[in-house]
């Protein structure tokens, strides 16, 4: 097997050496599409593509895809639009990712702690008090922000990293609401999506791009 690896793995320490007892790897974390398009043309013995959509900011589609040799696409992922899934149907090419590997899934909570990270930094205003400070500025008044025990916090999609942004939430006093049409939640109140914009001072997204999500 040969692999192009085509997002940074270097930071998880053995992951690049485990991915080489599979087979040759050529890293290219940086590769535009335009440069993957070329190296597949050119080298027809590369038969599978590593990637993740966190780094990739194109799709695996018929463009890249047509003329190559690839029949394996891995995807560090859960979520699977940055590949184009009619393509690789058409030219028979096996997709591999962590949409079913749930006991690995479920030991990750990076996602919901950046998640809650953001929410933290925009409701505190806690870069713009750390420039202030660089610059020398010690008034705190125009970063007071909002405390998050006063706030109402609506969880839309209540899977695995809804879950656990709904603990944070919970874990610094906001009131979590739930809104999932697909599970009946017993932990938060449940409502639905018009009563989160109504009643909710943030709302946090945690659902698939899909036909029925897409624009929400």
């Amino acid at each position: 097997m040969k692999i192009v690896c085509i997002t940074p793995i270097k930071h998880l320490n053995g992951l690049l050496e485990k991915m080489r007892t599979y087979g040759t790897v050529v890293y290219k974390p940086e590769i535009t599409k335009n440069e993957l398009v070329q190296l597949l043309e050119n080298d027809n013995k590369i038969n599978c593509i590593f990637c993740n959509p966190n780094k990739q900011n194109y799709i695996l589609d018929k463009f890249v895809l047509s003329n190559s040799r690839v029949r394996v696409i891995h995807t560090a992922s859960t979520g699977l639009n940055h590949i184009d899934l009619d393509i690789c149907k058409k030219f028979n090419i096996k997709i591999v990712s962590l949409t079913n590997d749930f006991d690995l899934i479920e030991k990750l909570p990076s996602t919901s702690e950046l998640s809650f990270g953001i929410m933290l930094c925009l409701l505190r205003k806690i870069p713009q008090s750390f420039d202030a400070v660089k610059l020398g500025y010690w008034d705190y008044e125009p970063f007071i922000g909002h405390e998050l025990a006063s706030l109402k916090v609506g969880i839309v999609g209540y899977g695995r990293l809804g879950k656990i942004m709904a603990h944070y939430c919970n874990a610094f006093g906001m009131k979590v609401y739930v809104c999932d049409p697909y599970k009946q939640v017993s932990d938060y109140s449940q409502i639905s999506l018009k009563e989160v914009a109504k009643l909710c001072h943030v709302i946090s997204l945690h659902v698939h791009v899909s036909d029925n999500t897409k624009y929400m």
